[in-house]
């Protein structure tokens, strides 16, 4: 016999918000940390959400009050973690009311990655090549030929930030695309840019295969 205990039969409340019925708004909410989690910016005020989504047409109506509302309902799921700010207050409604920083936690991480990982497959699903991820992948390695050619100037934080997207990148084409050869990958890079450019980042291609 199957022993049942052996598996996991616990509710995972914090795929909630995928699900809940203005999942609309908590996923884009939950998306604007994880891009900023991955820029390696852990805390985020209020302010800074809201301006965010609003230069979304679908948030042009969407006020601060609803935004701690749906903070709150994220914060029981437990998808992020709000820490009072106990900084000087700057107005007498700061004074008044109390006043949070909000950070996600591994669980959320952990599923916005997986989700973007889904969303890109399913973009590239059928067997072929698809010019989009390479695009990509060329315009973020014009930047770092910027830096390298000292022509433009990144912030620690940027770098990083595009270190993680080349390896993304490499990585999406290699895992979508396994029975390609590196040959093929390359050759099919250099189509999209009419340039001669495969051979000069096969050794970074071998790095994260």
């Amino acid at each position: 016999m199957i022993n049942v205990e052996r598996y996991p039969s616990k509710r995972v409340k914090e795929a909630t918000y995928l699900t809940a019925e203005k999942a609309w708004s908590y996923r884009a909410i939950l998306r604007y940390f994880y891009i900023q989690h991955a820029r390696m910016r852990e805390f985020l005020f209020p302010e800074e959400i809201l301006a965010f989504l609003r230069n979304d047409y679908a948030f042009h109506s969407y006020e601060m009050d609803e935004l701690h509302q749906d903070l709150d309902a994220l914060v029981r799921w437990g998808n992020l973690i709000a820490r009072q700010e106990l900084g000087k207050s700057k107005t007498i409604e700061e004074f008044k009311k109390k006043r949070f920083r909000y950070q996600c936690t591994p669980y959320t991480v952990e599923f916005e990655r997986m989700l973007i990982q889904l969303e890109d497959v399913g973009e590239s699903f059928g067997g072929s090549l698809e010019k989009k991820q390479f695009e990509r992948l060329y315009q973020v390695l014009l930047r770092v030929e910027g830096i390298v050619n000292r022509t433009s100037v990144e912030s620690d934080e940027e770098c990083a930030q595009i270190r993680n997207d080349v390896l993304t990148y490499f990585r999406q084409i290699n895992w979508g695309q396994a029975p390609f050869s590196e040959v093929r990958v390359a050759q099919q890079f250099a189509r999209v840019r009419g340039r001669g450019i495969a051979n000069n980042h096969s050794s970074l291609y071998r790095e994260v295969s």
